[in-house]
């Protein structure tokens, strides 16, 4: 199987991966891992072969990964956190993958058409952090954005290349995100409350989000797989932990997620079906619309309280995150060219939140205009097609439907929650809406 570039011959093809993994547990073993985390830097060593035979299940667990650290001794690194993260093992092996299917592809101008807006905006996001203060989260926001954040929307472009290949991202998202659900739930039993850490050392937003993206593959995928049982059981237990983990943001937004899917479903079919589907779930939305809080009340999960909460408005379940926006929004009003990278930690009126917990007004306090609208182009366009590949009621365009649908539930939860750089999935997602919702028929 030619993983990663047809011009080279298969037993180089198996030696790189190999040679490469050897070569990244030897070097994370000479900096003094030997004793006590030898099967920890195996396993890690392990997970770059992927990024070579499977590249498509490599770049899914790359970005659902989130800020997994690697399991150095205390004390052993001081600086930037990023520099212990699982996500720098794996870039090295997705960009050598990404740079061959570049060199070997027919569409290099349509792709680096597709980079350009990106990039630019990754050039004002350095250039806007040059003349900063050397401030540790400065430097930290500036590193992942360059290491991390470009690479990733750039190996994205490369390696989902065609139909067959988006399939295989699609549903390797669908397995990542419920493996790390799965490595989640011992502790969500066994705290019987408010998920707070989870297995990969991540926080409950993280948890979420990539049990809602498995959630909403496998209700995409369900009308036309083979497998319904096990997907509906997979997605039970995916809307579960998701409302289990505590986190409004993606709880509601996958509600919302889904009600649209639902209702495109409706507008696809035709004839006593669409009217069948139609009396059925128009009830069953008003009810669960009407009765939304008291449904909620009886679920037995400490989480739930969380949810209660909203009932009582904004300004008494998330007073921090309305602070948050109404500084950013001021601070952008005052400045509209932008106060530079990272400057909105030194305003911030809660010392704890760096960023105000939206992705368009961090850009607009942080980048001024030009970054702005830099973003708003990428995030318009991506949702033009996004809307459009959802009510398609062409068959090739379901893949595309897909990959729409997980843009859409990244962009409501990037509105909530996140900064640029965390909301990785959100801008590797908009690239692939944009790239195969452009031609889809």
């Amino acid at each position: 199987m030619k993983a990663f570039y047809p011009g080279v011959g298969h037993r180089a093809q198996v030696a790189l991966p190999l040679a490469f993994a050897a070569a990244m547990a030897l070097s994370l073993l000479s900096l003094g891992l030997l004793h006590d985390q030898f099967p920890a830097v195996m396993g890690l060593a392990i997970l770059t072969v992927p990024c070579f035979f499977l590249p498509e299940l490599g770049l899914a667990l790359f970005m659902l990964s989130g800020r997994f650290n690697l399991p150095l001794p205390e004390g052993f690194h001081e600086g930037p956190e990023m520099m212990t993260e699982l996500s720098l093992v794996l870039v090295a092996p997705l960009v050598m993958v990404s740079l061959a299917r570049f060199l070997a592809s027919t569409e290099k101008w349509r792709i680096l058409r597709l980079f350009a807006p990106f990039a630019l905006l990754g050039f004002l996001v350095f250039l806007r952090g040059s003349g900063s203060p050397g401030d540790t989260y400065t430097t930290e926001k500036l590193m992942r954005f360059g290491l991390v954040t470009l690479p990733g929307i750039f190996a994205a472009l490369c390696i989902v290349r065609d139909p067959d290949s988006l399939k295989r991202f699609l549903w390797s998202i669908f397995a990542v995100g419920l493996a790390l659900g799965a490595l989640g739930l011992p502790s969500l039993l066994r705290a019987h409350e408010l998920l707070r850490v989870s297995a990969l050392g991540g926080n409950p937003i993280n948890f979420a989000r990539n049990l809602g993206l498995s959630f909403l593959v496998a209700l995409v995928f369900l009308p036309r797989s083979r497998f319904k049982p096990l997907l509906v059981g997979a997605m039970a237990l995916a809307g579960l932990l998701v409302l289990a983990s505590g986190s409004r943001a993606p709880g509601l937004g996958l509600f919302a997620i889904t009600l649209l899917v639902l209702l495109a479903n409706c507008w696809r079919m035709r004839g006593p079906r669409k009217m069948a589907l139609v009396l059925l779930v128009a009830p069953a939305a008003f009810y669960i619309f009407a009765n939304f809080y008291d449904l909620l009340s009886r679920l037995p999960m400490g989480s739930v309280g969380r949810y209660m909460l909203m009932r009582e408005g904004l300004s008494v379940s998330s007073p921090a995150r309305l602070t948050l926006l109404d500084a950013a929004w001021s601070g952008f009003r005052m400045n509209p060219w932008g106060w530079g990278t990272g400057s909105f930690a030194a305003m911030s009126p809660i010392s704890f939140f760096r960023y105000p917990h939206n992705l368009l007004l961090e850009i607009a306090v942080e980048l001024g205009l030009v970054g702005l609208v830099l973003a708003l182009l990428v995030v318009l366009r991506a949702g033009f097609v996004s809307l459009k590949q959802v009510f398609s009621r062409g068959e090739n365009s379901i893949p595309v439907a897909v990959v729409s649908v997980l843009f859409l539930f990244m962009l409501a939860n990037a509105m909530f929650s996140g900064d640029i750089n965390s909301n990785l999935s959100l801008w590797m997602l908009a690239a692939l809406a944009m790239k195969f919702g452009g031609k889809s028929k």
